[in-house]
């Protein structure tokens, strides 16, 4: 049923989203990704509308779906999805309505992924979040997600989507334990983070208590602010490192830099404690992860 949901074809209602909105259902998808990671190399790619796509292309677009519509009121724990089809059915939707926790939460869902990110819908999104007088609900324009064609190479994507990256260690996550505690405490970016666990991007969907988290290598962060450039977070640590260090620490990072400002919120990596190593795939799957194939050492 989600492949119907996101081709616009089933507008699903509360009995259907409770056989949608299951782990097992997230779960097989995220383990679908997770071998098309491992299997896929750099050259396997998806043609569509004339953009060329990562493997996980339709995976990573039926997650999408499923994060947005299995999203739920935060008091009465309903579906938003249905209240959804209702408000969009209205011509005119009363304030709160437009205001309401439902209605924010699956606009900010959709912002910030690639698949729903538009700079129109982003502005209509700002314009009414403040007549909402709302700041909890913030977005951040995704990374380039899909992939360069060069007619003398393979295609390479934009972003790490066929990387590996090692874990250093293992965390269990606490009761008391939020998406910022864990960055903070085991040292790490938020992408790291959500990268190295196959988790949702900016901390949404973060896992319950009792789930192991893979910690990729520590670094010394950033907490990003609104007006940031890479530029001046350089210059705010005596210029130690460059706008181009910043973008190899963090792939997140669009071409230029042109997308730090939206990470506001979000922990950067300024500086490396140990060696980053990022394993390239094997189009036969027999490289072993070895310190040998560190890309970069950032001391």
């Amino acid at each position: 049923m989600i492949y119907s949901v996101s081709r616009g074809e089933l507008f699903p209602s509360d009995s259907e989203l409770a056989v949608i909105c299951t782990d097992e259902c997230v779960n097989s998808l995220e383990n679908l990704k997770l071998s098309q990671r491992r299997y896929c190399s750099a050259s396997d790619w998806i043609l569509q509308d004339g953009q060329y796509y990562p493997p996980t292309f339709i995976t990573d677009n039926l997650l999408f779906t499923y994060n947005y519509t299995c999203i739920r009121d935060p008091k009465s724990r309903a579906y938003c999805a249905p209240l959804m089809d209702e408000y969009n059915s209205k011509e005119n939707p009363t304030s709160e309505e437009l205001c309401s926790d439902c209605n924010l939460l699956s606009q900010q869902a959709q912002l910030n992924s690639p698949f729903g990110w538009d700079d129109e819908f982003e502005e209509s999104y700002a314009s009414l979040t403040k007549s909402c007088g709302v700041t909890s609900y913030p977005v951040t324009s995704p990374s380039p997600y899909t992939i360069s064609i060069s007619t003398t190479s393979a295609p390479v994507p934009s972003t790490p989507s066929t990387l590996d990256v090692t874990c250093v260690s293992m965390y269990t996550i606490q009761p008391e334990d939020t998406c910022e505690s864990v960055v903070i405490s085991q040292r790490v970016s938020t992408f790291w983070l959500m990268y190295a666990n196959n988790l949702p991007a900016y901390c949404t969907g973060f896992p319950k208590a009792g789930t192991k988290l893979c910690i990729p290598p520590q670094c010394n962060t950033y907490k990003g602010l609104r007006g940031d450039s890479c530029d001046g977070i350089a210059r705010f640590y005596g210029n130690k490192f460059t706008q181009e260090d910043l973008m190899k620490w963090n792939p997140n990072l669009s071409e230029k830099c042109k997308n730090v400002r939206k990470l506001a919120d979000s922990r950067i990596c300024v500086r490396y404690v140990e060696k980053l190593c990022i394993f390239p795939r094997s189009s036969t799957n027999d490289l072993k992860p070895s310190r040998r194939y560190c890309c970069a050492h950032f001391s």
